[in-house]
This record gives structure tokens, sequence and C-alpha cells, in this order.
């Protein structure tokens, strides 16, 4: 029903964004509304209790939003829908191609980026990347991933990753990172069910 509402608009998250984030992502999804007026950024609170907050600074800068926890849903009119109901984040990833990854910018830790790599939208994050960091250095070394330099590299790189065909190519190259253990990992399980069923006999 959300895919069908968004319809063909281009659309990126914001997920699992912290206070400090919040100036940072508006400005940047203000910047690339003048590139692409019908964007639509899915801004995701890493905690439902700053939604209300964020809902004010987001009118405040005149972007046009519509939350998640009231019952609406994004219409053409939409420029924010703010999706700060819990246990829906795979939800998010799945109806974005492009995601910015919060808690990136400032101290403090990240969600795991194979999050959004398994599920098939291109990353976007900061230089905050423990305690994943081996993993945020996986992704980039094979381009499946794109760090920015300073926080004001955001706006620019949403529009860089904006045409479908960029944003696609750096999702698959992050599948492909993620998925490269599969035959091993499921080949281990095997094993580990063989010696359990042996040792049940």
């Amino acid at each position: 029903a959300l895919a069908t509402a968004i319809g063909a608009r281009p659309v990126w998250l914001a997920a699992d964004c912290r206070p400090e984030d919040f100036d940072l992502v508006i400005t940047a999804h203000q910047q690339a509304l003048r590139r692409s007026h019908r964007l639509l950024l899915l801004l995701h609170p890493a905690a439902s209790s700053d939604a209300s907050t964020l809902m004010d600074r987001l009118r405040d800068a005149g972007l046009d939003t519509v939350q998640r926890s009231s019952g609406g849903e994004p219409t053409d009119a939409t420029q924010v829908y703010l999706v700060d109901t819990t246990d829906e984040l795979g939800l998010w990833y799945r109806l974005a191609p492009l995601t910015f990854l919060g808690g990136t910018i400032g101290p403090g830790s990240s969600r795991h980026p194979f999050e959004v790599a398994a599920l098939g939208s291109a990353l976007l994050h900061g230089p905050a990347t423990a305690p994943y960091t081996a993993a945020f250095l996986r992704l980039q070394s094979v381009g499946a991933s794109r760090p920015l330099r300073t926080s004001g590299d955001l706006g620019a790189a949403v529009i860089a990753l904006l045409s479908p065909d960029k944003a696609a190519l750096q999702a698959h190259a992050a599948w492909e990172v993620i998925s490269s253990g599969a035959d091993v990992a499921n080949r281990v399980v095997e094993l580990i069910h063989d010696t359990l069923d042996r040792a049940e006999v």
C-alpha cells in the first residue's frame, strides 16, 4: 500500500537519526528538492520520543510533513514522511533505494551497515562507524557505500545518487559483499544440524 502511495516518486531514507542529525538531514533534503521537486524523504528518528520536536522543526523549515504514528500516509504534496513507529525499519529500507545511516556523523554508535545492504538500499554514512568499522570499510572497498567527507556533503551525495542506475549499482555491489559468504555459512549450518542429528541417535 505504501509503495502504491509513493508511486514513481524518487525517495530516500534517513534512518536511525539522532538529534545531531536532524538539521543536517533537513538541509540536505531542501538542497535535493531544488534538483528534484518531487523527492520524498522518509525520516526515521532513532527515538520516537523525538518525533514531536522533529515535526516542529520540519514545519518551521517549510516542509510539508506527514507523521506515520498519527495514521497518515504520504500524498503527492508530501515532502517528508516522518516514520516514527517502531519495528518498521526494514520496510523503509525496502522502499528507499538510497539510505543515509544516522548516528555516523557525531560520537556514539551506528547500526550495522549490512542491515541497509541486505535490503537493497544504497548506503551513505558519515565518518563515525564504530563499532562496525570493519563492515563499513568492507563495503567502501568495493564502492558499495559512500562515506561523507563533511556533514555538508549529504545534499550533494543524495542528488548524485538520485539516478536509479547509480543507486542500483551501489546496492548491487553491497549485495555481492554480504552474500559472498552465504554458501559457506549454509554449509556450516548443515554440518551443525548433521552433528546434532547424529548426537540424538
